[in-house]
């Protein structure tokens, strides 16, 4: 199983898991309305609660210690990519810029289009071009996607850094901020809406678009990034 669709899956696996165990809790509490007053509901709702906060940590643990292994998995991948060698053609014109004591703008234009099979050739190009005084980036001539290793070590760290917030809430983060913000400013509001619930993902581009904030184009060059074997 490649690192992307083990991510999904116990991401998904915990999203699902997370939502039984509270919607149980829920309709437990739902279900003790009718007493509510009673020492039978204080009783009752505590062994509720308690129930819920077990399983949750337990759930919460579990699925930390598999991100830390698919985070790793991750990185290991990404850095065993390997780099596109290239064309003949195309080391012939990187030679020739090389030789080259002063090149234009719009030669460099002309050069990073000729070399827009090869993302190793356009970096060359890049950094001659800067030497030369012109500042300016080739690298969207590039014919893939592809993210640069650095680029995808950026996305795994702030992904796991940034995971905290999945696992801990199941509520909209922009809705509990704002709970937050009113309640420094004027107090708790006992009238207050339960905070929304936050969507739940379905398929595996849904869960990297919610929980890595990559999608379309990026979504495929990243997956291709870490599942490299």
């Amino acid at each position: 199983m490649t690192n992307s669709e083990l991510f999904y899956r116990k991401s998904l696996d915990f999203q699902n898991r997370r939502k039984a165990i509270v919607d149980e809790y829920e309709k437990r509490i739902a279900d003790l309305q009718d007493t509510k007053g009673s020492k039978y509901y204080t009783t009752e709702t505590e062994k509720a609660v308690a129930k819920r906060d077990a399983e949750l940590d337990s759930l919460k643990s579990e699925y930390r210690g598999n991100l830390r292994t698919i985070f790793d998995a991750m990185a290991k991948a990404n850095r065993r990519r390997s780099v596109k060698a290239p064309t003949q053609d195309e080391l012939n014109i990187v030679s020739a810029l090389k030789m080259r004591d002063s090149v234009s703008a719009e030669e460099f234009e002309t050069i990073a289009n000729s070399l827009r099979g090869n993302r190793m050739c356009l970096q060359i190009l890049q950094e001659t071009a800067h030497k030369m005084g012109v500042m300016r980036s080739f690298m969207h001539y590039a014919e893939d996607a592809d993210f640069g290793l650095s680029q995808v070590d950026e996305i795994i760290d702030s992904t796991s850094k940034g995971m905290n917030d999945f696992i801990e809430f199941d509520t909209v983060r922009a809705a509990r901020v704002a709970m937050e913000h009113h309640a420094r400013l004027y107090g708790e509001n006992p009238n207050a809406q339960p905070l929304p619930k936050r969507p739940l993902f379905e398929t595996k581009e849904g869960c990297f678009a919610d929980l890595v904030g990559v999608a379309g184009d990026s979504y495929q060059a990243f997956c291709r990034a870490i599942d490299t074997e």
